[in-house]
């Protein structure tokens, strides 16, 4: 392949009009070399910021109990998140709003427990017919699985 360059204001161009066949990575080729000074160490750092905030953040966990149900799965998917259900168990695991260890403490705390159950919380269609998958996320592995166990 022939590419012909020329030097003109202190830019390399090429003429690719003469060349039979074209390659793009013959142009990206000399990007590349004059980037690589600087492009190693800014990968390190974006890896680093990376590593960083990654640590950070809280780990979650998320448990699922399989179901099996007879009849209508969407009246069986709807009655799993019942706000009466929901507050049994999150009462019996001492669920507080947004909290994953202390009782709450009034009506528009259990309001606000029930709340946030219900966001952790997705009820769908199981693998197969006649069931109904439980997840549940929380950042207590214990928490999660017995949450969804006790749906289950």
């Amino acid at each position: 392949m022939a590419i012909e360059c020329m030097l003109l204001d202190a830019t390399r161009r090429c003429d690719m009009t003469n060349s039979s066949t074209f390659s793009p990575t013959a142009l990206l080729r000399p990007a590349v070399r004059s980037a690589l000074p600087w492009l190693a160490p800014l990968s390190a750092v974006a890896g680093g910021i990376t590593y960083l905030a990654l640590s950070l953040m809280p780990a979650t966990y998320r448990a699922e109990a399989t179901i099996a149900v007879p009849g209508a799965i969407e009246t069986h998917m709807r009655a799993l998140r019942a706000p009466a259900l929901v507050g049994a168990v999150a009462g019996r695991l001492q669920l507080g709003a947004g909290r994953d260890d202390g009782p709450p403490a009034s009506a528009s705390a259990d309001e606000a427990a029930v709340q946030s159950f219900l966001h952790r919380l997705e009820v769908l269609p199981g693998p197969a017919e006649q069931q109904i998958a439980v997840r549940f996320s929380a950042g207590d592995p214990d928490v999660a699985a017995t949450a969804a166990n006790g749906l289950g």
